[in-house]
């Protein structure tokens, strides 16, 4: 699940539940994607696929620290109207 607000200050709510296969599973809410697919990529890392209407969308990588407590999340693709995305989101444990 996750909460955000976008540039012009809309709630979006978006919910997937996915597994470390590399299948596409549904994306419930999600204005830049309508699947996502999850592979392991190392012990700490794990590469993303969005998609939207079976059309990649986006790619990513999720890493964790090797103490476990930040997770970096980098991604890259295009938003709904063919503008550049380039995200990086680090998330500390609390």
């Amino acid at each position: 699940m996750m909460d955000i607000v976008d540039g012009q200050g809309n709630k979006i709510h978006s919910e997937a539940t996915v597994k470390f296969d590399g299948k596409d599973h549904p994306i419930k809410g999600s204005p830049i994607a309508d699947a996502v697919s999850v592979k392991r990529a190392s012990e700490r890392e794990a590469d993303i696929v969005w998609k939207k209407g079976g059309k990649v969308t986006m790619t990513g990588k999720s890493v964790i620290s090797a103490d476990g407590r930040t997770t970096t999340l980098t991604q890259t693709g295009t938003d709904p109207q063919g503008r550049t995305l380039n995200n990086t989101a680090v998330y500390d444990k609390q």
